[in-house]
């Protein structure tokens, strides 16, 4: 009797298979809000669905800059700037100037962790594709503080705490500061604040104050441990 072959065949697992059909089904869904709804907040998901899950890399840009360009979709620029700053996706080259424009463009459309970065180039003057300019900074982290981004409120607030070469000691607006990054999730924030009640810096001497701040910052920082 002839031998045999059977030829293997791989057959998907069912948890494999309802994963399959899921990661289907939600792409149908984010593209009908896409492109039939025109719903932006779709279509930045879309885009990040299609580059992470289906390396459809080239269709995943398009809709990034259509968000970014002709919607304002700060979100959109902010994920443009990445890949431009650090060569993520097919064919893109690290290119910090364009990630610059992107972080200015996703501050202009109301993102803050834009404005956030748009701001560290102009304290660092990273890459040389800008001069150090401690106002203009400022003025980035300030829009990034109006937009609830703690890191930004964290920054003015220690540039007017303890002002860089040349910058103007600010102690009273420092304090406000602090407390808004504290308010918003910031562990150093909050530690600053409490030194400030402490130390009668910008306010008057408040122990009781100083140690409402150091307990939020202790909350803070066990938070963080017990998240990593």
């Amino acid at each position: 009797m002839g031998g045999l072959t059977s030829k293997q065949t791989s057959i998907p697992s069912p948890s494999e298979a309802a994963e399959t059909d899921y990661m289907k089904t939600l792409a149908g869904q984010l593209r009908q809000k896409c492109y039939n709804e025109k719903k932006v907040d779709a279509c930045h998901q879309l885009a990040i669905f299609l580059e992470q899950y289906q390396n459809q890399h080239e269709e995943s840009k398009e809709i990034m800059q259509s968000n970014c360009h002709k919607h304002h979709w700060g979100e959109s620029c902010y994920h443009l700037a990445q890949q431009s700053m650090y060569g993520i996706g097919d064919g893109t080259r690290r290119d910090s100037a364009r990630g610059l424009e992107y972080y200015n463009r996703g501050c202009d459309y109301k993102h803050g962790t834009s404005c956030t970065m748009a701001a560290m180039f102009h304290c660092t003057g990273l890459d040389g594709v800008s001069p150090i300019d401690l106002k203009k900074a400022t003025d980035f982290f300030q829009r990034g503080c109006d937009l609830e981004e703690k890191a930004s409120c964290l920054q003015v607030g220690l540039f007017k705490r303890y002002g860089p070469k040349d910058f103007p000691i600010d102690r009273k607006g420092a304090l406000e500061m602090f407390e808004k990054a504290c308010t918003l999730g910031s562990f150093v924030g909050c530690r600053e604040g409490g030194s400030m009640y402490e130390n009668g810096v910008g306010v008057e001497q408040d122990m009781g104050m100083a140690a409402d701040f150091y307990a939020r910052a202790k909350r803070l920082r066990l938070s963080d441990i017990e998240d990593s």
